[in-house]
């Protein structure tokens, strides 16, 4: 099941992965990694951070947000 208002975006600082609710409602954040995490502790976050952007790309949204406690 693909979620239509679920983005992701990746830049050099940061994964963020949020449901986008228009210009009026402020997102929700699904899960957000800054570079001070993956470099912190990159045995922990990176994998889980290869783990979300595969379900992501492979529209497994309901199985991310299902591992993540969300209800779908």
């Amino acid at each position: 099941m693909k979620i239509d208002n679920l983005k992701m975006v990746i830049d050099s600082e940061s994964l963020n992965i949020y449901l986008d609710h228009g210009d009026d409602k402020d997102p929700t954040h699904i899960v957000y990694w800054t570079e001070d995490e993956w470099v912190e502790d990159p045995e922990t976050v990176v994998g889980a951070m290869l783990i979300a952007i595969d379900l992501f790309n492979n529209d497994m949204h309901n199985v991310l947000l299902k591992t993540l406690g969300y209800k779908v």
